[in-house]
């Protein structure tokens, strides 16, 4: 489903394309950015948002745009976890059980099947250079050269499985997340571990760097307790602070992006919503 946050809310907006591939379809969300804070939700729209949304459905012309197919990739047996374009456009890297998959965009052709034999690669990044793709899998990160196709390395200190990954704007540090519920922080110069930041009560979600470093955002829950909130929190790299929690989501937290200029912040929930702070 696609949400025009201009329309509905009268801001200037971005896109966040979030891609979901289940027994190998491929589902498309985007997302807007709005100006002022809310909430995109099936549920019965809060008072604030009537007068505007019932503005916005006056208006000809506001009917759900229709996407259409453009390719879609087959031959998956099982699950497929996670998904990341690189820098062109023309790579796709999907992630699934002990394997990650490299495609041809142009010619929807399979270029190369990477194994990992640690379970599913539930998340996946590429370095801003290009020049690596990692994939987070159960209690370790690996890496690939994305000209050869060549392992690289392993980083292991996990307890579960991996299930986010980000690099800094510089390639310098790479952060990862974890069921285990922590966050680490890598050097890839060296390829050691430089920290971890503490704070979750539950498994840690997604991790993600703002535009200019100096923010990392997070997001956790569980989700085998459906009574307890989901969190999403605001980091301070540098200083390894928490500079804001937000329990707001009812239940566990799945994912977290910043906007393009980094001064909004998106979070998606299990409780059927999803919320610009």
């Amino acid at each position: 489903m696609l949400w025009n946050a201009r329309r509905c809310f009268h801001s200037s907006w971005s896109l966040l394309a979030t891609f979901m591939f289940a027994s190998g379809l491929l589902a498309v969300t985007c997302l807007s950015q709005a100006d002022d804070r809310a909430a995109f939700t099936q549920e019965k729209p809060k008072p604030d948002a009537k007068p505007v949304q019932k503005a916005a459905a006056k208006k000809p012309g506001n009917k759900p745009a229709k996407l259409s197919e453009t390719a879609r990739f087959g031959g998956f047996k099982d699950w497929v976890t996670s998904v990341a374009f690189d820098q062109k456009g023309e790579t796709v890297y999907t992630g699934t059980y002990e394997a990650v998959k490299r495609w041809n965009i142009n010619d929807r052709k399979m270029v190369v099947s990477l194994r990992i034999r640690a379970g599913f690669a539930k998340s996946l990044a590429i370095s801003q250079d290009g020049k690596m793709v990692l994939a987070g899998h159960y209690q370790g990160i690996t890496a690939w050269d994305t000209t050869s196709n060549k392992r690289l390395f392993t980083l292991k200190g996990h307890r579960g499985y991996v299930t986010g990954l980000t690099f800094s704007p510089d390639d310098g540090t790479l952060v990862s997340s974890s069921e285990d519920g922590s966050i680490r922080l890598w050097k890839l110069a060296d390829r050691s571990e430089a920290g971890q930041l503490t704070g979750h009560e539950y498994p840690v979600t997604d991790v993600a760097f703002s535009a200019d470093g100096k923010l990392l955002a997070s997001s956790g829950g569980d989700g085998t307790r459906v009574t307890k909130p989901g969190e999403v929190i605001l980091w301070n790299v540098e200083k390894r602070e928490i500079l804001y929690k937000s329990e707001e989501h009812k239940k566990a937290a799945t994912s977290v992006r910043f906007d393009p200029p980094g001064k909004r912040l998106i979070s998606t929930s299990e409780d059927e919503t999803v919320v610009i702070h």
